[in-house]
């Protein structure tokens, strides 16, 4: 079986793969945040009062996920920065640093992930 496929064809498939795309990621964001809201909310999981401490493992940059964590999280005595030294990590970096400011969470370290790597001679770079 052959595909005759037009120039015009092949732009309007991307096109339709494209708000797809779009479509199936603005899902699983939706309900990525409801997941983070309904952990928080004690239905889920009933969290000691005060907390010591908590980690959580959030994407970078600043998302639906971060927004809600730290909507949810009352009486916080700050956070602990995870990030790669890399150009492009500096942007999400920055709106996180910039989200935490907003939010008035104080910025307690920062650890540089990934900073050195072991080649095939085993010493560290």
């Amino acid at each position: 079986m052959t595909w005759n496929w037009h120039k015009n064809d092949k732009v309007y498939l991307l096109k339709v793969l494209e708000e797809a795309r779009r479509e199936i990621d603005d899902v699983l964001a939706s309900s990525k945040w409801r997941f983070v809201t309904e952990l928080l909310s004690k239905d889920i999981v009933t969290w000691p009062e005060p907390l010591d401490f908590m980690i959580a493992d959030l994407p970078p940059s600043t998302s639906n996920e971060m927004f809600s964590f730290f909507d949810q999280i009352k009486d916080l005595f700050g956070v602990v920065i995870v990030s790669q030294p890399a150009k492009i990590s500096t942007i999400g970096l920055t709106r996180t640093i910039d989200l935490l400011r907003v939010k008035q969470i104080p910025i307690l370290g920062l650890v540089a992930n990934q900073d050195g790597f072991l080649n095939r001679l085993e010493e560290i770079e």
